[in-house]
């Protein structure tokens, strides 16, 4: 399992305004993680890292905010 999971973005799909929104910045990202894991996404020090590799990133440095308090908003 990699760290894509941790990267899922609340969307219910209710929208009180009546026009539709699409899929959010984060959602869109998630994909390209899933869809994309093995290819390259940045250049770091010399080499690539791949979308997978990215999303174990940000999903471990949003555990260690979590511990910290820090998260989504709540509303």
């Amino acid at each position: 399992m990699n760290g894509v999971e941790g990267l899922a973005v609340r969307n219910d799909g209710h929208d009180p305004s009546g026009i539709h929104c699409g899929p959010t910045f984060g959602e869109l990202t998630a994909r390209a993680i899933r869809r994309f894991a093995d290819r390259p996404a940045i250049w770091y020090q010399n080499a690539f890292v791949s979308y997978g590799q990215l999303g174990d990133l940000v999903s471990g440095l949003m555990q260690v905010l979590a511990t910290e308090g820090v998260g989504p908003e709540q509303g």
